[in-house]
């Protein structure tokens, strides 16, 4: 193992991005820890990295889209990543059994063309055409849109490419979105290739979202939902979209949300919905352990 830290922990800057692997070379078995990087990062072709106790100001990624050889067995841990004029601070792209630990994002707007239109949403932290991801204690918190932005969500998904990666077994666990400035969890992977089951989200917080707290949407199968809390200030706090055939929804506690608390295809069990602006639950009824 090739280890690179600093002496003293959080003292050491780097003016540049990291950047490890190259097409032709897959770099593997490396430690870096407590350096932060003026610049952002890349694992462009790795495996077993270990970024420890490091910060990025500049958007960080895991992946590539112009070599086939993946990122796999990457562990991201204590890391700090902050950025201003990019449209993704954080991503897991065409890359599979990472692990993000412990991770704080936050992004202070974009404001450039390649942030503006539907085809071009701003995102804090997203897994992408990717499989096998697990975030675990992830935060973004007080991210903000530029004028122009494109709003969509702390965190997101997407599987846009037909057949080609496989999406899903991906898990975000005791994750939070605090005052995200759209929505706080938006998951949609919108092609085949999804793997069974696709998503997992238990012990998260999405807390005064501007639009909805929770949200799927083409989310693939037997996705699990529980243990949330929701405020969400401009829509729903848990929605799961009517074509959405299969999965769980329990333990959830949902406040001030001007539409539903929970507006649900899955039945769903043991919820407190509190000051829903337009009912408490839509779709389905609560099954058993319901207070509204």
């Amino acid at each position: 193992v090739t280890v690179v830290r600093a002496e003293n922990p959080g003292n050491t800057t780097i003016i540049g991005a990291l950047f490890v692997g190259r097409s032709f070379r897959k770099d593997s078995n490396i430690r870096i820890q407590g350096i932060t990087f003026e610049g952002g990062g890349n694992l462009y072709n790795s495996s077993h990295i270990t970024i420890k106790d490091c910060g990025f100001h500049g958007g960080f990624s895991i992946g590539t889209n112009d070599h086939p050889h993946g990122n796999e067995h990457n562990l991201i841990e204590d890391v700090w990543i902050w950025a201003s004029g990019e449209r993704i601070i954080a991503i897991n792209y065409r890359s599979r059994f990472n692990i993000w630990r412990r991770v704080l994002v936050r992004g202070d707007g974009c404001d450039k063309k390649y942030c503006r239109g539907k085809s071009n949403p701003n995102v804090g932290i997203t897994v992408y055409d990717s499989s096998d991801v697990s975030l675990q204690n992830v935060m973004v918190v007080d991210r903000i849109l530029a004028p122009g932005d494109e709003p969509y969500a702390d965190f997101a998904v997407a599987q846009h490419t037909r057949g080609a990666y496989l999406f899903g077994r991906n898990e975000w666990l005791g994750t939070i979105s605090l005052r995200a400035p759209d929505t706080g969890y938006y998951m949609e992977p919108d092609h085949d290739g999804v793997v069974d089951p696709t998503i997992r989200i238990s012990n998260a917080i999405a807390w005064d979202a501007a639009h909805l707290g929770f949200n799927l949407s083409r989310a693939g199968t037997n996705n699990e939902l529980e243990n949330l809390t929701v405020r969400a200030l401009g829509g729903d706090g848990v929605r799961i979209a009517p074509a959405l055939t299969s999965g769980s929804l329990r333990n959830v506690i949902s406040v001030d949300a001007p539409r539903n608390g929970i507006n649900s295809r899955y039945p769903f069990s043991h919820v407190n919905v509190h000051n829903a602006g337009q009912g408490a639950y839509r779709q389905n009824d609560c099954a058993t352990g319901c207070f509204s």
